[in-house]
């Protein structure tokens, strides 16, 4: 049953891209962070918002990008993503936390992502989302994103972008959703199924219906608790 176990939603929330590794600032890896800029300024004005709608998310905003040197580490953990996003506030590199503010972490390719429990972007995780408290006890929204490629990530489409933007929409929609879910109460939840994003997948569709397009960006499809079914855009399929 898809309930609201009484967490928090986040009403205007706010998604801030941090680009972890010197990848990002080479050629291609400064190609790669335009497009999820574009895309990032794209998603939170977009038709697929409608569906956010249906758990209590009022409007969405995209405030932009910093790049993270990094050690070019292959492992990157939970503690990793945190300590991230945590420099990047303390530095005033990004928005400064409000309670509604997600910052995206994304990783270079080559770069396995592991979650706390040990799961690993090479078990099949495009990537995750959490939260921390900072110092004054406001809630640091977070997720971090897998350079899907090969047998790293999760491989809806053989482009790695297409990846990256699926997964980016799955985390965002959850964050917003289910904001907590590895440190409160739980927002929006299935308890067979999982968060918004987990249930079309979870639920056994084929892999190309989990995501579709809107003007040429990948994203992937939520539940809607209106319509029963996973959309794009509510009332389409």
């Amino acid at each position: 049953k898809r309930i609201n176990f009484g967490g928090k939603v986040l009403t205007n929330p706010k998604f801030v891209s941090v680009f972890y590794g010197q990848y990002w600032n080479g050629k291609k890896g400064k190609a790669d962070a335009a497009y999820l800029n574009d895309f990032g300024n794209y998603l939170v004005k977009s038709q697929h918002l409608k569906v956010w709608e249906q758990y209590g998310v009022k409007s969405a905003s995209y405030l932009g990008s910093s790049f993270v040197r990094g050690n070019n580490e292959r492992v990157i953990d939970e503690d990793d993503i945190q300590r991230t996003v945590w420099n990047e506030i303390r530095t005033k590199g990004v928005n400064q936390p409000d309670g509604e503010t997600v910052y995206t972490v994304y990783l270079p390719p080559g770069a396995e992502l592991r979650a706390s429990d040990g799961t690993s972007s090479y078990d099949g995780m495009g990537g995750y989302h959490g939260s921390f408290l900072n110092g004054n006890d406001v809630p640091v929204y977070y997720a971090a994103i897998t350079y899907s490629q090969g047998t790293n990530g999760v491989p809806f489409s053989p482009k790695s972008l297409d990846n990256i933007t699926i997964a980016t929409s799955h985390e965002w929609a959850e964050a917003a959703t289910d904001s907590d879910v590895n440190r409160d109460t739980l927002g929006w939840y299935d308890k067979r199924f999982g968060e918004v994003g987990d249930i079309p997948i979870n639920i056994g569709l084929p892999s190309k219906e989990v995501w579709g397009r809107l003007d040429g960006f990948a994203i992937q499809k939520e539940w809607s608790n209106k319509d029963k079914k996973a959309e794009l855009v509510p009332g389409k399929k």
